[in-house]
């Protein structure tokens, strides 16, 4: 993974803490205080992707960084960036492509981000995009050998959202606004160890709908 250049006057990361009982030292940053971390990289133009413009992030706890990816700059973004909050360095782990290559997962705001610890995969679901960007649905990528591999299909055409739970052993999928006729009292679950999902009826329907974004996944199996 090669190093990336910084934008200074772009986006900047913060960490808010909300500890009342730790008091701060010269090594923590005070309570209740939003913390300059690091800038943020633009994308190959120098364009900034903001987490405000769609760009998803999730923490790998064996490798102990912050993975991001997409946004939108204005076009959609498919780049992966890694993050180490301790030598607070970026790093570029998979260029963009505005050729939006159909091997790999498409550009997307919005979409939602998994870390499998057991497997060692980042998992990339849905989101918002053009209707050029590749493949809908949910892949997998593989840090160690830069490979992305498609998963399983979106269950309903207009689907943008999907969060995982179960240590990504299930993913949940929910309607985005305007949905095109997704049914509002139901929605679908995906196992994704067999790739079988199926159709449940929700139990209060879905009071709202959702531009992008995704629903809590907290699940818990019976």
């Amino acid at each position: 993974m090669k190093s990336v250049q910084l934008i200074p006057f772009f986006l900047i990361l913060f960490s808010f803490v909300f500890s009342q009982e730790n008091k701060s030292t010269s090594e923590e940053p005070p309570v209740n205080t939003w913390v300059r971390i690091a800038d943020s990289p633009g994308d190959a133009l120098g364009r900034e992707v903001p987490p405000g413009r769609g760009s998803s992030w999730v923490y790998s706890k064996s490798d102990q960084v912050f993975y991001r990816y997409g946004g939108f700059t204005p076009r959609y973004s498919n780049a992966i960036f890694s993050f180490n909050p301790k030598t607070k360095e970026w790093k570029e782990v998979m260029a963009d492509d505005e050729n939006y290559p159909l091997d790999r997962a498409h550009g997307v705001a919005g979409a939602n981000l998994g870390w499998d610890e057991k497997n060692k995969l980042l998992w990339i679901g849905l989101g918002r995009r053009s209707v050029n960007t590749g493949k809908y649905g949910i892949w997998s990528y593989s840090p160690s050998d830069k490979k992305f591999k498609y998963m399983a299909d979106s269950p309903h055409q207009s689907i943008q959202n999907v969060c995982f739970a179960l240590d990504l052993n299930l993913a949940v999928f929910s309607p985005p606004l305007l949905s095109n006729g997704y049914p509002k009292n139901h929605t679908y679950v995906l196992d994704l160890t067999t790739g079988k999902s199926k159709k449940v009826k929700s139990i209060v329907p879905i009071p709202n709908w959702i531009y992008s974004g995704s629903y809590p996944s907290i699940y818990q199996k019976n």
